[in-house]
């Protein structure tokens, strides 16, 4: 029988920070409780942010779970502060993915280690900042200009075919599109490794679909 081949290679850092940036939705066991949650990922230093209850701010444990408590999914371990400031870079960002918050209470979570499968990684390896943030709000306003191309990169590249696009962010591994149901992770071939490829990835998709 022939060896399955992820057995065989060592976890690789980057590409679970490649999954992880998948999701912007998970359940977050606070003390043994879980609670649906949705998050944003803060593109100045890759830290977890999202609202939360009075309980679930004050707990003792928190573990963050993509995209649900279930065996074999990535399970984040998160040491947990209070954003207490009224006006945030991260708030901000959290108002133009999931709408208004729900919940009272802000939280800026560290990831101390992931667990995904058999695999464990250090959480300083996957709290990274966006390499793209310079270019990023030029990067959404390029895609948001052409709302049917956005909908066919979305379409193309995420297999999913949305009535309403909105791109509300860009990192080096892909691009977050807002759509009726949430949100969807548009990912690149590759991972770009600056700003530049970055926003030479963005425009090539966009040029592909002009066949240019």
């Amino acid at each position: 029988m022939t060896p399955d081949p992820d057995w065989l290679s060592e976890p690789d850092p980057q590409e679970a920070l490649r999954r992880l940036r998948r999701f912007r939705s998970g359940t977050l066991v606070h003390d043994e409780i879980p609670t649906p949650c949705k998050f944003v990922i803060d593109g100045r230093d890759g830290r977890v942010v999202m609202p939360v209850s009075v309980v679930a701010a004050d707990a003792e444990e928190h573990v963050l779970w993509l995209p649900e408590e279930r065996f074999g999914a990535m399970q984040a371990l998160l040491v947990v502060d209070p954003l207490e400031a009224e006006f945030d870079e991260a708030r901000d960002r959290y108002l133009a993915y999931h709408g208004t918050a729900e919940e009272p209470r802000w939280i800026r979570c560290e990831i101390e280690s992931v667990r995904e499968g058999s695999s464990v990684y250090d959480g300083s390896d996957l709290t990274c900042p966006n390499l793209g943030r310079s270019v990023e709000p030029k990067l959404c306003k390029l895609l948001n200009s052409d709302r049917e191309k956005l909908k066919a990169v979305t379409s193309k590249l995420a297999g999913v075919v949305p009535e309403t696009a909105l791109a509300v962010g860009v990192d080096e591994d892909g691009i977050d599109v807002r759509v009726s149901l949430g949100v969807v992770r548009v990912e690149f071939p590759r991972r770009a490794r600056d700003p530049e490829e970055i926003s030479a990835t963005v425009r090539g998709l966009l040029t592909e679909l002009d066949g240019g």
